[in-house]
């Protein structure tokens, strides 16, 4: 395929084939009554990010961030980032982070009541954390108490974490809190079925019968990115669609393989 032709394709494909349940759930949390968390699990490449950002378009986001992928963040780097929102409130949170790392009940508190207050000022609207599983501890315990502050102002908090089965300790200690108090809905993404595999190469333009969709799901292991990467891999290969399709001679995806090495390096 002409990489021109390829590239159009790709730019109005549905990227939310197999999603559309959970898209819509998403997005009616998202315009609920305010003062609530969502947390949206699952593992590498199966479509978190990419939900959110779907169900975010058009809402009132007061900012987004993404913990960069290391084994945890630098100290505050969370709560540093909402310093971006602007005001005196901003100042005031500045001057609370300033100090030494090691801090007690006391400081923390009082951290905590800033940030809340910070987020008080800019309400309504919604703050969305990626990658939670890299947070830093302060901005976790900052969540672990987040409860008061959706509780009293219109806020809402998007939680996204990579998760294969079960949440990682430090991250359900944090939320927790918001559970018991009614405050967190959870929904998890797994990865494609068969026919949503197939249904999503189609949507790509590599319209499959049953034997190559049950290749392609043993291939991609159902993850919406793998799949992706390799019908893109076949198609600009010339590879059509036929029930002799072989999609083993596909390489590991190189978008897939640095997830993977990601995964490794976060390793203890």
């Amino acid at each position: 395929m002409h990489p021109e032709k390829l590239r159009k394709m790709q730019a109005h494909m549905n990227p939310f084939v197999g999603r559309d349940r959970e898209l819509a759930w998403l997005r009616e949390r998202m315009r609920a009554e305010a003062g609530s968390a969502v947390l949206v699990a699952g593992e590498a490449g199966v479509g978190k990010s990419r939900l959110v950002n779907e169900a975010l378009a058009g809402e009132e986001t007061l900012l987004r961030i993404a913990f960069p992928g290391a084994r945890f963040a630098a100290p505050g780097l969370g709560l540093r980032r909402l310093l971006e929102l602007g005001g005196p409130e901003a100042d005031t949170l500045e001057a609370e982070l300033t100090g030494p790392e090691a801090i007690g009940a006391w400081k923390l508190a009082s951290i905590c009541r800033a940030t809340d207050a910070l987020l008080g000022a800019r309400a309504p609207g919604i703050v969305a954390l990626d990658d939670l599983q890299w947070a830093d501890e302060l901005t976790l315990a900052w969540l672990s108490q987040a409860a008061d502050l959706l509780e009293s102002a219109p806020i809402r908090l998007v939680l996204v974490v990579r998760a294969p089965t079960e949440l990682p300790r430090r991250v359900s200690s944090a939320v927790a809190p918001l559970r018991r108090r009614r405050r967190l809905e959870s929904l998890t993404l797994d990865p494609l079925d068969e026919g949503g595999v197939g249904a999503l190469a189609s949507s790509l333009g590599y319209p499959v019968t049953g034997s190559v969709a049950e290749r392609l799901l043993d291939r991609s292991d159902g993850l919406p990115l793998a799949v992706e990467e390799i019908v893109r891999s076949l198609l600009e290969r010339g590879r059509l669609p036929s029930p002799d399709t072989d999609v083993s001679e596909v390489g590991v995806p190189g978008v897939v393989a640095a997830v993977v090495q990601e995964e490794l390096e976060a390793l203890p």
